[in-house]
């Protein structure tokens, strides 16, 4: 009798100490799983004035909803050395990735998509005033989220920058001449 009555306290006592972790999804503490990825790699403005957007998708893989609070820009030369100028750190942001809805069948959580202004003009004039050919440039991505058991990470993702296309001399007489 002593046996079943100190197995049930223990037992008691266990569920209490889960319940009382706070942890919404209750296998303590787990961090999200976050799939991460980006529209289009190599990404190249059709001109000077073009400054495209970037789509990044995000999903929970493992079913821990989170929130995206910020992110950040590491900027890189072909080389592998950090354009300290370019960065881009902490910009606020606030994108929620569902975790997976446990009821139905599906085992991971719907997928998000977002702009991101990587390509920004300050990237767009360090490529016109550097007189060697500097391209291109690596852009590392880290977004930063909270999840709901309270945790902060990181996930990051890269994409490589090219200057954008110049116009021929042999264009800029055709469009002066009327040709």
């Amino acid at each position: 009798m002593k046996r079943i009555t100190k197995a049930i306290t223990i037992c008691l006592l266990f569920a209490v100490l889960i319940i009382l972790t706070g942890c919404a999804q209750k296998d303590l503490y787990p961090n999200p799983d976050i799939l991460v990825s980006i529209s289009e790699f190599n990404i190249t403005p059709g001109g000077y004035n073009d400054l495209p957007t970037t789509s990044l998708s995000f999903k929970a893989l493992n079913g821990v909803t989170c929130t995206l609070v910020s992110y950040s820009v590491v900027y890189r030369s072909y080389l592998h050395e950090e354009i300290p100028q370019l960065a881009l750190k902490d910009l606020p942001i606030n994108i929620q990735i569902p975790g997976a809805d446990w009821s139905s069948s599906r085992s991971d959580g719907e997928e998000v998509t977002s702009d991101f202004q990587i390509y920004t003009s300050r990237v767009r004039d360090l490529f016109a005033v550097t007189q060697s050919d500097i391209s291109p440039i690596t852009a590392d991505i880290i977004l930063t989220y909270k999840d709901v058991n309270k945790n902060t990470g990181t996930v990051s993702v890269s994409c490589l920058l090219y200057k954008y296309a110049e116009e021929s001399s042999d264009d800029n007489n055709n469009s002066n001449n009327g040709s």
